[in-house]
């Protein structure tokens, strides 16, 4: 009988699964070992009731565990003691286990019974763990958003924050620890309205919501889109919300409404001055051609009709043909000079100088540098047009007896500059958000825009000073092939 018990208990021994030992229990502690199962001998290298000298010491090493007294004092006294130590393996590897000491008396002698189990698994385990953790949190800090998640009570109305990542914490103004634990509802804050209302609905009754508001923090109240889902996590009912700053994108979008909106009152401004020079070409041929031609069809007549003296009508009509073709041709020349396609803007301006003096009696002073080559046509054709409404202006408005016309050219930009001594006028402030001109704006702001408007779409640039000695407008454009408009 006592046999089978032994075989039993050896088998239990055998079978537990860790590293077990039996030592002698002495004033000292734990000293010789009387006994230990296979995953002792694989652990430590012990070969029991063969060598009678192993000491429990010798692979519990004092040197490495220096609270080695506090547990064999808990354990003379309670009978028991639990504690991590570091053993001495045969190679000389150094193990982590927690030992599991009880006394016992067998046959009249103390002894302990020490479970040693290894740790190594364990704490192989808690890194990965660790490493898991810190990948979490560098993905959580990462997310741009601020993100929280806090916890709800019975009721489900908000409570305490449990968790937040940085970009939380940068638009509060707090570290995480000062925001872990506050009420969510001191750090972000939603006005009551019908639309937050709304959303606390759909949230209690789906789980989920998505909406904009405006959120108070401790530092500013931003615009934000909010993403809320409640979750269950260990039994605990949570909420977790994504508050993603809209502030940019609001800015984005009331600049890219504005450049709209100036690119409509652009295009409203280019109809007019389209609108405008449509006019004055009808004016032109009714004004001028059409007369001639009536006159012109009124001298025929009449020499059809006088059958007597039908060479004296012929002079005049001979006369009213040039005057008629001189008129075209400066029609013509004023819409789209052919001299700019083929020669370029040098000879261009000269001719524009040369009839503009003839036809206004004003003197054009005009000096050139570096001008004397081949531009863009887009760089060409603004300059010219740029040059040619300037000198408008000045007839029409200025009252000056003369102007002077600099250009001058670098590898860089085409500047000129258009000067007069005349009256000088009130410019409306550049704003490309103002509204279009109305009917009370003067002719030679209107003729200001237009000049901005074609430098703008090449590149340049069209600065003016104006006052009671007259009106400077230099222009800037660049040296370069722009897509830009033409005629």
């Amino acid at each position: 009988m006592l046999t089978a018990q032994a075989s039993r208990a050896r088998l239990l021994f055998e079978a537990i699964g860790v590293a077990a030992v039996v030592v002698e229990l002495g004033a000292d502690g734990p000293g010789l070992v009387l006994d230990a199962n296979a995953d002792a001998v694989r652990l430590l290298g012990i070969v029991p009731r063969v060598r009678l000298d192993q000491q429990m010491p010798d692979f519990i090493p004092r040197d490495l565990n220096p609270t080695y007294p506090e547990h064999l004092a808990r354990l003379r006294a309670t009978g028991s003691a639990i504690y991590e130590a570091t053993v001495r393996t045969p190679s000389g590897d150094l193990v982590p286990v927690e030992a599991s000491s009880r006394l016992a008396t067998v046959d009249d002698q103390d002894v302990a019974v020490v479970v040693l189990r290894d740790l190594r698994p364990r704490n192989a385990a808690e890194r990965e763990l660790r490493a898991s953790e810190a990948r979490y949190r560098a993905l959580f800090d990462a997310v741009a958003d601020a993100v929280v998640a806090f916890e709800l009570d019975a009721s489900g109305r908000p409570g305490r924050v449990v968790e937040a990542n940085a970009a939380a914490a940068a638009l509060t103004g707090l570290s995480r620890a000062e925001m872990e634990g506050r009420p969510v509802l001191d750090l972000f804050r939603m006005t009551e309205t019908p639309r937050l209302a709304a959303a606390r609905a759909e949230l209690i009754g789906s789980g989920f919501v998505r909406y904009e508001d405006d959120v108070h923090t401790p530092q500013r109240t931003i615009p934000a889109q909010l993403t809320s889902r409640r979750v269950t996590l260990d039994g605990a009912q949570l909420q977790v919300s994504v508050f993603r700053d809209l502030t940019a994108e609001r800015r984005l979008q009331a600049e890219r409404a504005q450049a709209l909106s100036a690119l409509t009152d652009a295009h409203e401004r280019l109809v007019t001055s389209q609108e405008e020079e449509r006019r004055a070409i009808a004016r032109e041929l009714h004004d001028e051609v059409g007369q001639i031609l009536t006159l012109l069809a009124i001298r025929l007549d009449l020499a059809a009709a006088d059958a007597a003296v039908p060479s004296a009508h012929i002079p005049a009509a001979r006369a009213l043909v040039s005057d008629l073709l001189a008129r075209i041709r400066r029609l013509s020349l004023d819409l789209r000079p052919a001299i700019l396609d083929d020669f370029g803007l040098l000879p261009a301006m000269e001719g524009l100088f040369s009839r503009y003096s003839a036809h206004t009696a004003l003197t054009v002073d005009f000096a050139h540098a570096g001008i004397d080559r081949r531009f863009s046509v887009a760089t060409e054709t603004t300059a010219f047009r740029i040059v040619q409404e300037a000198l408008t202006n000045v007839a029409r408005h200025s009252g000056a007896s003369g102007v002077s016309v600099s250009a001058s050219a670098d590898a860089t930009y085409l500047t000129i500059e258009i000067e007069d001594s005349g009256r000088g006028f009130s410019p409306r402030p550049v704003d490309p958000g103002a509204p279009p001109e109305s009917a009370a704006t003067p002719p030679a702001t209107l003729g200001l825009d237009g000049m901005r408007e074609r430098a703008a779409r090449v590149g340049g640039e069209v600065t003016v000073e104006t006052g009671a000695n007259g009106t400077a407008i230099l222009v800037r454009l660049p040296v370069r092939d722009v897509a830009g408009a033409s005629g």
